[in-house]
């Protein structure tokens, strides 16, 4: 018997951040599951009790709603969990955990791990570059680069709780993907690709607000920094408590790896979103991933029709 799967999504238009999601998404996903799987679309129009006890009769849902209206992404997975819907990805609190840049900072710091590091006091501010980033946002959004005079003239207007400023790194940029290995018990972490600036610059940053980028899907790194790269997306994806997939972005300086961001629900989008590119050029697809999310499903849930995080690794930080 087909198991009974449900496609939960809302168009780019009525997310907070307007994400990579329209139709060609939502028919990539379908055609991915079928035939193996009974498969329905289902467009979020509101968060509703007629909506949960719908979402209830599938097997599992496959969460493509990156907030809806005045909701954010996580918020939509704890609905979900609230009315123990089982979908696959990442519990509502640890997506909100992995929102908030400041927090998760201070999580992978105390575990140890290399992360770039948020400057407290104006007392900090040296004669360099800086970045200023929102603590909550989409990726690559509302970002500034400002010298260090600048920057002092700014930083008692910045809210803290909704500003973020570190120093600039300059060096290479990088992003690893990770998912489910095929097992569904663990995790697997593919190789790096580098957003490359173009024309050649020090300052850019992934995207295009700050000038044009490419990607390289397959730089050349030694080996210990290739090493390095995984090692750090891996305990990242795995002290935060994610459960399906993320993507992991990173500056390296002298050989020194430090990471910026930790995407929660990185977008698939077939043509525009990062994680699908970076699938097909290590010989994956969508169907592979939904496939070892589905494993990664049964493992976490062992017929209980619930999510949960138990084994997972991480601390609230409220």
């Amino acid at each position: 018997m087909k198991q009974h799967i449900a496609i939960l999504y809302a168009d780019s238009r009525f997310t907070p951040w307007k994400e990579n999601v329209d139709t060609s998404t939502v028919k990539k996903v379908h055609q991915a599951l079928s035939p193996t799987y009974e498969a329905d679309i289902i467009h979020m129009v509101e968060p509703c009790l007629a909506l949960a006890e719908l979402l209830s009769e599938y097997d599992c849902v496959v969460n493509l709603c990156y907030g809806f209206k005045n909701m954010m992404q996580w918020e939509v997975a704890a609905w979900l969990d609230e009315h123990r819907i089982v979908h696959l990805s990442s519990s509502g609190i640890v997506q909100k955990i992995v929102q908030n840049k400041l927090q998760v900072e201070a999580l992978l710091s105390g575990f140890g791990l290399p992360v770039a590091r948020t400057i407290t006091s104006a007392n900090q501010i040296e004669d360099r570059t800086y970045i200023i980033k929102p603590v909550s946002g989409g990726c690559h959004r509302n970002i500034s680069i400002v010298r260090g005079d600048e920057l002092y003239q700014k930083y008692f207007l910045l809210d803290p709780a909704e500003w973020m400023i570190q120093p600039y790194i300059e060096g290479r940029e990088f992003s690893v993907a990770i998912l489910p290995d095929a097992s569904g018990l663990s995790f697997q972490a593919l190789y790096p690709v580098e957003i490359v600036p173009y024309p050649k610059r020090e300052v850019y940053i992934a995207g295009q607000e700050y000038g044009t980028t490419e990607r390289d899907f397959h730089p050349v790194l030694e080996p210990v920094l290739h090493d390095e790269l995984i090692r750090v997306a891996l305990s990242a994806h795995r002290y935060t408590g994610l459960e399906y997939f993320s993507r992991c972005d990173f500056r390296v300086q002298n050989n020194h790896v430090y990471l910026l961001d930790v995407n929660a629900m990185p977008n698939l989008h077939p043509v525009r979103s990062l994680f699908p590119q970076i699938l097909r050029h290590q010989n994956m697809s969508i169907k592979t991933l939904l496939k070892r999310m589905l494993a990664r499903r049964h493992f976490l849930h062992q017929g209980t029709g619930k999510n949960s995080t138990e084994g997972s690794v991480y601390i609230s930080l409220n």
